[in-house]
């Protein structure tokens, strides 16, 4: 029912009634899906997508007024599922921009990316430039997950946090940002803990879900540009989550590229899968890239990533041309082993109609000591056409044929064939305020 009133809020902002000028886009796609196992049995799915998108400008004649609102509906026509019809409302805020771009404040349902904070609030968000050079934003509000959850639930869920990003630093451009978020949850109870004489209660309510600091940096001289990332972990004890580093070369159509990092599962202190044993993981990277033109180029990657006591390793070559690429990858090490072919065109035959192909093989073993390898093969084919500059349809078929192989390590024979179809409509409108 909130959420159903937040939707219904869009209409409270019709250009009729308060001068906005309003961009919107709809679309309309329906998804196919058959897959046939290979003891005959098959199973299909029918569903349908409906997304809206609005945009209202100048509220009120005010120039720094908007609003903007994304949300989906959506159906399963062929199985009868609980969770049908299915709503979701992915952002409706009001948007104040200061008319000399010192602040912009945002109030509604909102995506945040800053820093080491990523995730969606029912909030308020603000962003200061007090100088070019400083930009300050701060946001704080009830946590949106699991769907829809938020709206008045600031006591159940919550996520607060801020970011610094000050530009022109000795040449460089450094971050600092700090995110905190908690979430009511069912209490856990470990029997093996008891056993030990330790506390029983492993997961408590309201405990904090996630606390970070992070720390990033860039910095270009000349054809070179170094980025770096830290993000730590602050619940208890200082433990960095996330480290990585790259750095790269760009002169005369080459492209050299190096890379660095560092892991850890990211697992939630308040949910079940803390109570497992968790390893971290590091990965290096080289990539090299060499474009003759436009329309032609080379690229080469190697890397190896290293588990607790494994190692895995990964090639990747490849050529870009015309619209499309071909690509050959190689994966080995822990895990199994797989190498597989891709290959990807894009064509347009008129200024109003395109298309695109692709097609993929790739052979795998679950068990590296294993000689049975399991194929997959993988292909689509697709076509849009825009009849007007305000109409858009496309259509894409997608095959999947596997041969998996049964082995005494892994016995299950999985699908035969998976065939799918996306169909799209995408129409968009734009309406000046009244005078």
């Amino acid at each position: 029912m909130k959420l159903l009133l937040l939707l219904l809020s869009a209409g409270w902002f019709s250009p009729s009634e308060v001068n906005a000028a309003t961009t919107g886009r709809f679309t309309t796609a329906v998804y196919s899906f058959e897959r046939a196992f290979q003891d005959t049995i098959t199973s299909g799915s029918l569903r349908g997508y409906q997304t809206v998108r609005l945009k209202a400008t100048e509220l009120g004649a005010r120039p720094e007024l908007s609003f903007q609102t994304y949300g989906q509906f959506s159906h399963d026509f062929q199985d009868d599922w609980d969770s049908d019809p299915s709503y979701r409302l992915y952002h409706a805020y009001l948007r104040w921009d200061d008319a000399r771009d010192r602040y912009r404040l945002t109030l509604g349902r909102q995506t945040v990316f800053a820093g080491v904070g990523v995730g969606r609030i029912d909030g308020l968000r603000l962003r200061v430039l007090p100088r070019k050079s400083i930009r300050l934003e701060l946001y704080g509000g009830a946590l949106v997950y699991g769907g829809q959850e938020g709206l008045r639930s600031l006591d159940r869920a919550a996520m607060f946090g801020g970011h610094l990003l000050l530009s022109d630093l000795l040449g460089s451009t450094v971050g600092v940002s700090l995110f905190r978020r908690s979430r009511e949850v069912d209490s856990y109870t470990s029997g093996i803990r008891q056993l030990y004489g330790l506390q029983p209660l492993e997961i408590r309510p309201g405990e904090v879900e996630q606390q970070m600091i992070g720390l990033d940096l860039n910095r270009r001289v000349g054809p070179t540009s170094l980025n770096m990332r830290w993000d730590l972990n602050t619940p208890k004890s200082w433990k960095t989550r996330r480290f990585e580093g790259n750095l790269r070369y760009r002169k005369a159509g080459w492209s050299f590229s190096g890379s660095y990092l560092y892991r850890t599962p990211y697992v939630d202190r308040n949910s079940i899968f803390a109570v497992f044993t968790q390893s971290s993981n590091q990965e290096v990277s080289i990539r090299a890239n060499r474009r003759f033109s436009r329309h032609f180029s080379l690229f080469g990657e190697v890397s190896l990533v290293a588990y607790d006591g494994e190692d895995g390793y990964r090639a990747n070559l490849g050529v870009n041309i015309f619209n499309g690429y071909v690509g050959y990858v190689k994966r080995t090490g822990f895990g199994g082993s797989a190498d597989g072919l891709t290959g990807v065109l894009r064509y347009r035959l008129t200024p109003r109609i395109s298309t695109s192909g692709s097609i993929g093989l790739t052979r795998f073993r679950t068990y590296l000591g294993s000689d049975v390898r399991s194929r997959v093969l993988a292909n689509t084919l697709g076509v849009t056409v825009r009849p007007s500059s305000k109409l858009t349809v496309s259509i894409q078929g997608q095959s999947l044929s596997q041969d998996l192989q049964t082995t005494a390590e892994d016995s299950f024979s999985g699908a035969g064939h998976d065939l799918r179809i996306f169909f799209s409509a995408s129409t968009w409108f734009f309406r000046m305020g009244a005078e």
